[in-house]
C-alpha cells in the first residue's frame, strides 16, 4: 500500500463474489455468497476492505452469479464508506451493477 500510495496508484479490494457455474471454481477466501444475510454481506465486505487499508473501490472477481442478484449488490454498496466505488468486471451480461463516473446505481 505504502508503494501504491507513493505512486499515486488507487488500489481497489478485488472482492471474491459467487460465480453462476459451479464446477469446482472457487473465488476464494471472504467470498460473497447469494445465501448470505443481508448483514452477513456487509460484515465480509467491511472486514475485506479493513484488508485492504486505502482502498478506493471495489471490484468483483467472478461473481457472475452474485453480480445479478439485487439484493446482494444492495448490500455490497451499504457496506462500502461514502466516496468509494464499485467496477463491475461484467462477467455477465445480466448484472444489476452500472459504473459510471465513479457512481454505481443498480438497474431495476
Amino acid at each position: 500500500m505504502s508503494e501504491a500510495s507513493r505512486r499515486g496508484v488507487e488500489v481497489l479490494l478485488h472482492q471474491p463474489m459467487e460465480p453462476r457455474e459451479e464446477g469446482g471454481k472457487n473465488p476464494g477466501e471472504g467470498v460473497l455468497l447469494t445465501t448470505m444475510t443481508a448483514e452477513a454481506i456487509r460484515a465480509r465486505v467491511r472486514a475485506n476492505l479493513a484488508a485492504v487499508p486505502g482502498a478506493v473501490g471495489v471490484n468483483n472477481h467472478m461473481g457472475s452469479l452474485a453480480t445479478t442478484d439485487r439484493r446482494v449488490m444492495t448490500n455490497v454498496l451499504r457496506a462500502m464508506p461514502d466516496g468509494m466505488y464499485f467496477i463491475d468486471s461484467r462477467t455477465t451480461g445480466g448484472s444489476v451493477a452500472v459504473m459510471g463516473h465513479r457512481h454505481l446505481k443498480l438497474v431495476f
